[in-house]
């Protein structure tokens, strides 16, 4: 079940990443087409100064971009395959090839084995 829900996530991180992709696409073209076009900018919930809309989405984009190296990591840490044996010590495997079956499980689902189990 839990290598199932590993997958599953795996799923769902590509969509995610996706559409961030998407969207950054779609601040890009925003960014080119409001160069010259200024908006009134806030602090502290007030009116302030006009600011270019263009940087309004220039820090939203940068801002965004920030969370893909992290999105990329969590599938270095999260998406691992859970083969362990009835007790999760890999013991149920004879002749001691539950190493070979945890290994061969992680690389045919593109996933990670963690040690000793998780």
């Amino acid at each position: 079940m839990d290598t199932a829900m590993v997958l599953q996530m795996k799923l769902g991180l590509n969509h995610v990443q996706s559409s961030i992709t998407a969207v950054l696409a779609l601040i890009d073209g925003y960014i080119a087409a409001c160069q010259d076009m200024t908006i009134m900018s806030r602090t502290n919930g007030q009116h302030a100064v006009p600011i270019y809309l263009a940087s309004k989405f220039k820090v939203w984009r940068s801002e965004l971009e920030l969370r893909v190296p992290a999105l990329d990591a969590t599938a270095g840490r999260g998406f691992n395959v859970q083969i362990s044996g009835p007790v999760g010590d890999l013991r149920g495997y004879e002749n001691g090839t539950g190493q070979q079956v945890k290994q061969g499980g992680a690389t045919s689902l593109g996933s990670n084995v963690v040690e000793p189990h998780w």
